[in-house]
């Protein structure tokens, strides 16, 4: 039972919460008041909120980021409450990169260039690994120091 918690720990640090949830399932089934309960939880709350996300943004594709391009300020915004509400959760470290760099990118289309430039701040990729993560980045920081259109 314990390495079925273990296995379900280990895929839910790595970002796959399928499997992650299976096994904690698995072990819940042996002992219903397995420790395992809460991250079996904490899991459950994170894939229905990245399904929202995925919903409204799209797919994530590694290295090029939502595969649906949001057209209006309304999607922009219902995206921006998925993200937020993602990153409560305390996700594991696979998703805080993309969370935080798809709330920059939803803040910066929805000129908020603050609070763009702090998701941007507290947001592990300050030290950007992919072109996308730059380009949001250095958008939230364009915009911050545009003048605003009179």
């Amino acid at each position: 039972m314990d390495k079925l918690y273990k296995r379900g720990k280990g895929f839910y640090v790595m970002g796959n919460t399928e499997l992650a949830l299976r096994h904690f399932r698995e072990a819940l089934k042996l002992d219903p008041e397995h420790p395992c309960k809460a991250d079996y939880k904490q899991a459950k709350k994170l894939q229905k909120v990245l399904e929202k996300i995925e919903a409204v943004m799209g797919k994530e594709v590694e290295g090029k980021g939502r595969m649906k391009s949001l057209e209006r300020d309304e999607q922009y915004e219902e995206a921006r409450t998925h993200l937020a509400a993602a990153l409560e959760l305390t996700p594991p470290a696979v998703y805080r990169a993309s969370l935080y760099r798809d709330l920059c990118i939803c803040n910066t289309k929805l000129r908020m260039p603050d609070e763009a430039l702090q998701v941007g701040s507290r947001a592990p990729f300050r030290e950007p690994r992919g072109p996308t993560a730059r380009a949001a980045a250095e958008r939230a920081r364009l915009c911050d120091t545009a003048p605003l259109p009179s």
